[in-house]
């Protein structure tokens, strides 16, 4: 005789802790059509949850590298083939500067800044490939017009995706987006990467190390530091400003920058 097989029991997601599971079949599949995957890619799934678009993954490649912090989900995700599951908060994997060449991923909506600025740097060093991101449609709207995204990323809004589509339905409408780097490079694609590489510095000492390399960028006179800190000067800015640190600066105040730099003619 035959005992009746123990049926799984996935966990309740928490939507205080921004947990929204994907459950419209449609938008799985289009997700996994737009995310072009080989069978030797090793790709990163953020938010991974109750697997059910990990399950839909893994077959498709060599290995998904699956991050959840909630710990509910991780014995069943481990039991699913290809998958290498890291139970961690994102954050921690942002802060390494651990770069994938794919991210496929239905992610926590709360990470979306963050994971923006991971795939710039990830853009930047070359690593990015391809990003198929649900995000909230708000964001990925703002996100094409934000003065250091779409310096490094081009973002393409590809499908709509209702409230429906998951469970617990989140407070917006999402999209699915697809994320590739952008390739061209022009003076002011060159200042608004140079800042942003910087946003750990005092807004100073960005100007002035960048201006000395907009000026090598330009092939013309090499800065001196001296000579960096006189346009500094040219350019009317209160100490308090020059004193912020540039990652705390809005995007208005960011695009000053730019301007100010533009408008000295090197």
């Amino acid at each position: 005789m035959t005992l009746p097989s123990t049926p799984t029991i996935v966990p309740e997601p928490h939507p205080k802790e921004d947990q929204h599971f994907l459950i419209d079949e449609m938008v799985l599949k289009f997700i996994l059509k737009t995310a072009q995957l080989k069978k030797e890619e090793e790709i990163l799934e953020i938010g991974a949850g109750s697997g059910n678009l990990t399950k839909l993954l893994a077959p498709k490649v060599k290995k998904v590298l699956a991050v959840e912090k909630d710990f509910r989900f991780l014995p069943e995700l481990e039991k699913i083939e290809n998958v290498e599951v890291l139970g961690m908060d994102v954050h921690n994997l942002f802060f390494q500067r651990k770069y994938f060449a794919k991210i496929v991923a239905n992610i926590p909506y709360q990470i979306c800044e963050p994971l923006m600025r991971y795939l710039c740097y990830s853009s930047y060093t070359n690593n990015l490939q391809l990003a198929v991101l649900l995000l909230p449609k708000p964001f990925a709207e703002k996100a094409k017009e934000h003065p250091v995204f779409s310096a490094f990323l081009e973002i393409e809004l590809l499908l709509e995706v209702p409230r429906s589509a998951f469970q617990p339905q989140p407070h917006v409408t999402s999209a699915v987006v697809k994320i590739t780097p952008r390739k061209e490079l022009n003076e002011n694609l060159f200042l608004r990467r140079k800042l942003f590489l910087q946003e750990d510095k005092k807004v100073k000492n960005a100007l002035r190390d960048t201006l000395i390399d907009f000026s090598d960028y330009l092939k013309k006179e090499k800065l001196t530091k001296k000579k960096a800190l006189d346009l500094i000067d040219k350019m009317f800015l209160s100490d308090d400003f020059l004193d912020a640190k540039m990652n705390e600066l809005k995007n208005k105040e960011f695009n000053v920058l730019v301007q100010k730099i533009e408008e000295l003619k090197l």
